[in-house]
């Protein structure tokens, strides 16, 4: 199986679930930002790296979900 053997239903449901997880991470990296933590920081940046790949899977799977649409394959 592909990515792009799932339904555009499927992908619509993988993006929902993801896009409150993706949601935590940005508050999680917007909020140590506030409180400093400095940019050579190894847990800042894991929650930016992650933040960063969570975008990607949610966007990826959006775009999917998208199939004949504008941004579809």
């Amino acid at each position: 199986m592909r990515s792009t053997d799932l339904t555009d239903e499927q992908a619509r449901a993988l993006a929902e679930r993801l896009r409150p997880m993706l949601a935590y991470l940005g508050h999680l990296t917007k909020r140590m930002e506030q409180e400093r933590f400095p940019d050579d920081d190894e847990l800042l940046q894991a929650a930016r790296e992650a933040c960063h790949a969570m975008q990607r899977l949610t966007m990826t799977a959006h775009y999917l979900s998208c199939k004949g649409q504008t941004g579809g394959k």
